[in-house]
This record gives structure tokens, C-alpha cells and sequence, in this order.
């Protein structure tokens, strides 16, 4: 998720090559932003991945070959999502996480960066996650959901560590906008 730095909590691992480390973003509206986060990763020995189907090869590819993927989660997901209680209310939640999981046999690891009181961080890796479970809607929902309550615990243990309080993490309207959109466009 996005707290303390995530950039940090993944760069230090993929940076002393502890980890083939790929990660999954959303194209930026601004192409700058995007730009200096894809450089950043680069030098950090990060892969990029984008969040498209069209990158899906290279993905599986990637776990195939023993890489680690990393996804921020918290966040609202607009394109096909599942929605799964966060904070109580229903909230469109990205299945990634939950269907290579599945897939593929890759453990879910919770992992976090804390802003210490020095100005310091610390990263905190969490034992794995590992579900026995058929690929389809209960379990991914299942799935998310435990991510979903992990995300809650950290955000009122400390939520002043979280960057998403201003992303509108229940906003159904903009995936409506984002279907309409994508179903008009099509012939």
C-alpha cells in the first residue's frame, strides 16, 4: 500500500539485488511524473510494468521466472473490479493480487515502510500469505478482503503513514465514467 515510501520499501531490496523485483503502476496523467517514477525504479534495478492487458505476457513471464511483483493495492481499482469492504463500506478493489496468487502459487508478502520519529524508515516484511482455494469470485473476494483488513490495522495503528487519504477510494462514479467510456469507444 501506500504508506510511508513505498518507492523505498521496494527499491532497497531490488537496488542490493536481493530480489528480481518488478512493479505494477497505473499510467500518470502527467508524463513527467511518469517519467521521473519509471527512471527512479529503473536505477533502483526495478522492472515496470504497466497496469494494461496488453503487458500481461511479460507479468507472467516475470513470475514464471521466479520474479517478485509488487502492487500497491489501497487504492480504488476502475477496470473490472471487485468490490470487497474496506473500512466497512463497499469499495472497488483490484484482483491482481488475488489471481496470480491463485494462479501461479506466488505468496502474498504484506510489506510496509514506517517514517520513524528520526527521519529515518524502517521495513517491515510480514510472514507470507498462502490460500488453498479454487480460482474464482469468492475466493479472489476472500482474498482481497484479508488485504483489505491488513490495510485498516496499519492505517489506524498510524494514519498519518498513509498517502491515500486524499485518492477517492469509494468513488463508483469514476468507474460508471470509465465504463461508459471504454463501452463507447468500442464498435
Amino acid at each position: 500500500g501506500h504508506f510511508g515510501n513505498w518507492e523505498f520499501l521496494a527499491g532497497v531490496p531490488a537496488r542490493l539485488e536481493l530480489v528480481n523485483l518488478g512493479v505494477v503502476m497505473n499510467r500518470q496523467i502527467n508524463p513527467f511524473t511518469e517519467r521521473m517514477i519509471v527512471n527512479t525504479r529503473r536505477k533502483a534495478k526495478m522492472k515496470t510494468f504497466y497496469n494494461q492487458p496488453e503487458e500481461m505476457k511479460k507479468i507472467i513471464s516475470h513470475l514464471k521466472n521466479n520474479g517478485i511483483l509488487g502492487m500497491v493495492v489501497d487504492q480504488a481499482y476502475y477496470f473490472d473490479p471487485i468490490f470487497v469492504e474496506f473500512f466497512g463500506v463497499p469499495a472497488p478493489t483490484a484482483r491482481g493480487p488475488a489471481v496470480f496468487h491463485l494462479k501461479f502459487k506466488s505468496p502474498i508478502v504484506p510489506a510496509r515502510s514506517i517514517l520513524m520519529e528520526d527521519g529515518r524508515y524502517k521495513l517491515k516484511f510480514y510472514p507470507p500469505l498462502n490460500f488453498d482455494m479454487p480460482l474464482n469470485e469468492e475466493s479472489i473476494k476472500t482474498i482481497m478482503r484479508h488485504i483489505n483488513k491488513i490495510f485498516e490495522e496499519w492505517i489506524l495503528e498510524s494514519p498519518e503513514q498513509w498517502f491515500s487519504w486524499t485518492h477517492p477510494r469509494w468513488n463508483v462514479e469514476g468507474i460508471i465514467y470509465r465504463k461508459k467510456q471504454t463501452t463507447s469507444a468500442t464498435p
